[in-house]
């Protein structure tokens, strides 16, 4: 294994901004010289196209086209698998630099720090940080306070955001690296080590919680950083909502499920399932008692049908 960076891009019909994040990497990493793979997840031939051509334009990228759509999960496993070099960043095409991070990046991984990954501070293209990547782990009151019908009642009551679920407030208050509970895979630097240890990411997680899964698994053994003296700019959602949004909900509440069950235990997992569940079932019925007054949120509705559905696919 070389000692050097190696970067892995999934990319899904999203060439117009991932051109734009690599040109940023040329721009700003020019004392590094990392290994960019760009795992192409079946977008199809026009797309493959525009990857053609950006990897014409700059020097030492490797495109590799999956002739099979998978998750998030395997298209980085791929990538993972072909990279040379001794750390790996897994980062979003939606990710755009605007200082060099790479060099700072490595020093969190010098002895006596004992990190297992590293991210920058996220910020939006109104530069205001991006709290909602860096979040405490699931859990049943995360949900209630959250994510359900009562969410309206409890979600402007800050010391509950960020007890149970934001776990980063104001990262400029701090200085160089701050110990969170996970960071995102919109920038994930680690040790390819650290993920062979662990078997890669868990291509359970069709789409959303494989980064939570892959922050509680090295975080076993090592530290999950952020580094509040490192910035870069982060668009959001890229090739997400290309799909329906009412298909988005479902998917993440059971993303979130498949995660309690690995790591919380069957009788946590089957308490979880039956308040998600009865939670939607409220929903559906309240949307359904409002449309005979002509009033139904067709898309809270169809959220909350998609996710039922997607219960039954779940043990």
């Amino acid at each position: 294994m070389k000692t050097g960076i190696s970067i892995i891009i999934v990319n899904y019909n999203t060439s117009d901004v991932l051109h734009e994040c690599i040109d940023s990497l040329f721009k700003f990493e020019t004392a590094i010289n990392p290994e960019i793979i760009v795992v192409d997840n079946n977008s199809g031939d026009n797309e493959r196209k525009k990857l053609e051509h950006i990897k014409s334009t700059y020097n030492g990228i490797r495109i590799i086209n999956l002739d099979k759509q998978v998750s998030f999960s395997e298209a980085n496993n791929t990538g993972i698998k072909e990279a040379v070099n001794e750390f790996v960043l897994m980062m979003n095409p939606d990710i755009i630099l605007t200082m060099p991070v790479l060099g700072k990046c490595l020093k969190a991984f010098e002895p006596g720090i004992r990190a297992g990954a590293v991210c920058p501070v996220l910020s939006g293209m109104d530069g205001i940080f991006q709290e909602r990547y860096f979040q405490h782990y699931p859990g049943i009151l995360q949900f209630i306070f959250f994510y359900s019908v009562a969410a309206k009642l409890f979600m402007n009551i800050k010391p509950l955001i960020y007890k149970f679920l934001y776990s980063v407030k104001n990262p400029e208050e701090n200085s160089g690296l701050l110990e969170v509970e996970q960071i995102p895979c919109a920038f994930f630097f680690t040790r390819k080590e650290y993920l062979k240890e662990i078997g890669g990411m868990d291509a359970d997680y069709e789409l959303f919680f494989e980064d939570v899964d892959l922050c509680k698994r090295i975080g076993t053994n090592h530290k999950i950083c952020l580094d509040t003296d490192l910035t870069v700019m982060h668009y959001g959602g890229a090739g997400i909502f290309q799909d329906s949004r009412e298909w988005v909900y479902g998917r993440f509440i059971s993303s979130m499920l498949v995660f309690c069950r690995k790591h919380y235990g069957n009788l946590y997992y089957r308490i979880m399932r039956f308040i998600t569940h009865a939670n939607s079932l409220i929903v559906i019925l309240t949307e359904n008692l409002k449309g005979l007054a002509g009033c139904k949120n067709n898309m809270r509705y169809l959220k909350h049908k998609i996710f039922t559905a997607n219960l039954k696919s779940l043990n």
